[in-house]
């Protein structure tokens, strides 16, 4: 069974990254609408639901894995009933989920030969990180907007740095890039 289910490791530099290293968001420009995207059939999602499902079982975590949300290519999983197991799932700083999506994600690439876009949580540590990272930014651009001075926020990863992005698109006062590479990869706002 356990070659079977980590077999994918094989293959995991296969995986389509969710962001390049070289990237740089164009703020104010909307990237075009791809209609290729592959859309997830509801075998898809069963897939990556069993899959979540036998690693927490082997893993010996409580919970149960529920679909929240499912379009296009993306796909929502939420792991509930996790008691006592919240914390340690989450690990320091979301490593864990962060984890558990690389191994789903590569597991569905493996299957389906197709790149998937996975958001997962529990206990609501998705909703409370993106309230802790809008606030940072919020007191950031508000640094910027008094002194004029680039403020450089945390490195994040691609899909945190994409939200911030989003959130100062329309900003008048406020532009953002983002800087470094690897895991130094942040968002840094600057003054118009």
């Amino acid at each position: 069974m356990s070659n079977k289910l980590f077999g994918f490791l094989k293959g995991l530099s296969n995986v389509a990254p969710e962001d390049e290293p070289g990237e740089n968001v164009n703020v104010g420009k909307e990237k075009p609408v791809v209609d290729d995207e592959p859309k997830l059939t509801d075998e898809m999602a069963d897939f990556c639901i069993k899959s979540l499902q036998t690693i927490l079982e082997m893993a010996e975590f409580e919970g149960n894995v529920v679909l929240k949300s499912k379009e296009g290519s993306r796909l929502f999983l939420e792991i509930a009933d996790a008691g006592d197991d919240v914390g340690r799932l989450i690990g320091r700083e979301g490593h864990t989920l962060d984890c558990l999506k690389t191994l789903v994600r590569s597991m569905f690439f493996q299957q389906y030969d197709t790149p998937l876009r996975l958001a997962l949580d529990t206990g609501g540590y998705l909703n409370k990180k993106q309230k802790n990272f809008r606030q940072k930014a919020i007191n950031a651009a508000n640094r910027v907007k008094q002194y004029g001075k680039s403020v450089a926020l945390e490195p994040m990863n691609a899909a945190d740095r994409r939200g911030i992005h989003v959130m100062f698109q329309g900003s008048e006062d406020i532009r953002t890039a983002s800087e470094g590479e690897g895991k130094d990869r942040h968002v840094v706002l600057h003054a118009r």
